[in-house]
């Protein structure tokens, strides 16, 4: 049972980063995205 206890926070916490890390990752892109379609011309965001 002490396994139990002292695994269940590390898995959560990996699943809180991963996330996290995923929320970040994802919302960058779509910022940067935007960010090439507003400051490029269409077509170079593909780059």
């Amino acid at each position: 049972m002490k396994w139990f206890v002292i695994q269940l926070p590390t898995s959560w916490l990996d699943m809180m980063k991963r996330s996290l890390l995923l929320l970040i990752v994802s919302f960058s892109f779509i910022s940067t995205s935007l960010g090439q379609r507003a400051w490029e011309k269409p077509g170079c965001h593909l780059l």
